[in-house]
Formats: C-alpha cells, sequence, structure tokens
C-alpha cells in the first residue's frame, strides 16, 4: 500500500495485481524468494497496466523499484508466464467496484446537504481504506471481494453522523437495506464485520481502531464525529 499511496496508483491496482499473485501461487505453488518477489512484482506491473493508462515508462519504472534485483526481460518473461498460467483471466471483480454501487445507492439515502457537504467521498475513502487493510488480516482475506466490500462499506457507514441520512433514518435501517440487497451472503458480511471490529486493523507499522480510521480519513470530525459521543450500534 506504501507504493500505491508514494506513486499516486489506483485504489484497484493492488486488489488485482494481489488477486493475480494469489491464484498463481495457489496454481502453481512458489517456494524460492527471489521467484516470489518477482511474480509479484510482475502482477502489479500487469495490474498497474490495466488500470493506470496514463503512466509512462511503466516498465522502467518497475525496475527501479526492484532496486536492480530484475531486469526489464525477467518482468516480460514473469508477465508472460503468469498470464498463460492464469488463462488471462486478469480482470477480477475488486471490492472497489462494488463499494463505488454501494456509494450510488447510499446517495439516495442522505440529505440534499450531506450530498453537497462532500459525505459520500468521506464514506467512500474510508471504505476503501479498510477495504485495503483487509488485505493484512488473515481472518478476513479469504473471503470474496463482494463480502470484503460489503464488511469496509458496513464499517464505514457505522461511524457516521445520523444527522446526514433522510429524516434522521437510523442507521441499522440503512444497513438492513445494505444486507437486503444480496451481493453478498449476510452471514459472511456479518462474520467479517465482527472480526474486523473486535481486530486492531494493521497499517504499515501501526495498529488502527475503527475510530483511528475514521478521524485519520476525516480529521475535521465533519462527518464521523459522534454528537453522543457514545459508540454507534446496529
Amino acid at each position: 500500500m506504501k507504493i500505491v499511496d508514494h506513486y499516486q496508483l489506483e485504489r484497484e491496482t493492488i486488489h488485482v495485481g494481489m488477486s493475480m499473485y494469489e491464484r498463481y501461487i495457489v496454481k502453481f505453488q512458489c517456494s524460492d524468494m527471489h521467484q516470489c518477489q518477482l511474480l509479484a512484482l510482475a502482477a502489479l506491473y500487469i495490474a498497474v497496466k490495466i488500470y493506470e493508462e496514463r503512466k509512462k515508462d511503466t516498465l522502467s519504472f518497475f525496475c527501479k523499484l526492484s532496486a536492480g534485483r530484475f531486469s526489464e526481460r525477467d518482468i516480460e518473461t514473469m508477465e508472460i508466464k503468469l498470464l498463460t498460467g492464469l488463462d488471462w483471466l486478469v480482470n477480477p471483480p475488486s471490492p472497489q467496484a462494488f463499494i463505488y454501487l454501494y456509494i450510488r445507492f447510499l446517495a439516495t439515502k442522505l440529505t440534499e446537504e450531506s450530498r453537497s457537504f462532500g459525505v459520500c467521498t468521506c464514506i467512500y475513502d474510508v471504505a476503501n481504506y479498510i477495504s485495503e487493510l483487509c488485505l493484512l488480516q488473515t481472518n478476513v482475506r479469504d473471503q470474496s471481494a463482494s463480502t470484503i466490500a460489503s464488511a469496509s462499506f458496513l464499517l464505514a457507514v457505522r461511524g457516521i453522523n445520523e444527522h446526514w441520512l433522510v429524516n434522521c433514518r437510523r442507521r441499522s435501517e440503512v444497513i438492513e437495506e445494505i444486507l437486503a440487497l444480496d451481493i453478498s451472503a449476510e452471514s459472511s458480511v456479518v462474520d467479517s464485520v465482527s472480526k474486523l471490529i473486535e481486530a486492531n486493523l494493521s497499517s504499515s507499522n501501526d495498529c488502527l481502531s475503527l475510530q483511528d480510521i475514521y478521524m485519520r480519513l476525516d480529521p475535521n470530525q465533519a462527518v464521523y464525529k459522534e454528537r453522543s459521543g457514545t459508540n454507534p450500534k446496529y
């Protein structure tokens, strides 16, 4: 995630790259650390080519990223090996795609003031951030993209001020409607939400609570400050 943030890559890029890497590892195994690193680099390289059309000199960039360990030829050779090994199935559904659909749904439940204030954007950022951290959580990372997206989105909605919702509707009502969309199995979503609430989400060397994440992405506490001072329930 440091690489994605530092080089301003699209948020879906890391998920697509990780998906290709893990699917290849499951199918063919990889016990050599050097080859695993090259495979990871090639997977991210392919993901960047798919989602970062405006990026220039991509191959030379990844050579520099490897600090001289891999040449352009090494990366291109592994790219072909990975693509053929996965039968060119390199565009999996990502949590971000599902989160975007949820955001469009949520927009119909927000007041006009909240839409103009950028509440959807803030919730989208929080949900995406949580979904990225899920990649580091062994107890949820193997869930489907739709389940990770649902759990991340529900946790993002969980902390917002209720006054942003139409007619002060309770968060629980909105959450019930989201679960009713049946994009992912409700039991899996609820289980993932519970595990993420209980865990400290790791980011680099940080251990973040959900409140830490809310404050990190909404430092002015415009969207996530709890008016009652209590934890939200649902």
